[in-house]
């Protein structure tokens, strides 16, 4: 395996790398919010309402990107998913350098894989050159 081709390996590694990380920004940050009730426009003059925690939760309630994070607020493992609901930024940095320690542990392999393949190939060379009997034709 030559330089050029390790190059090109690793460039598509990258540019694979690069066309993820894009999806999942895309991913993260292209779905508009939507009002809560579609029926009644939302009037930037109404105050913020706190978030009330005997309240029932309602399955088709928006989350509100300008709400301060309660910490003490649980999950509810039975919520189902919500595919607008945009990724949280630490996923995106988890998935972000997983896709870097897989370029990179690529990267490594494919580096280690040719200096294999480029040592085997001088050893053989080497052998090839220097275990021959030389063939000097002597006078008789």
């Amino acid at each position: 395996m030559n330089l050029a081709n390790l190059m090109n390996l690793t460039t598509l590694a990258n540019l694979m790398n690069l066309t993820t990380l894009m999806n999942l920004t895309t991913l993260t940050t292209s779905r508009p919010s939507r009002p809560h009730d579609p029926h009644e426009p939302h009037d930037p003059r109404e105050p913020h309402e706190p978030h009330d925690p005997h309240e029932p939760h309602d399955p088709h309630e928006r989350h509100d990107p300008h709400e301060p994070h309660d910490p003490h607020e649980r999950h509810d493992p039975h919520e189902p998913h919500d595919p607008h609901e945009p990724h949280d930024l630490t996923t995106l940095m988890n998935l972000t350098t997983l896709a870097n320690l897989m370029n990179l542990t690529t990267l490594m392999n494919l580096t280690t894989l040719a200096n294999l393949m480029n040592f085997t190939t001088l050893m053989n060379l080497t052998t090839l050159t220097t275990s021959r009997p030389s063939r000097t034709s002597r006078p008789s």
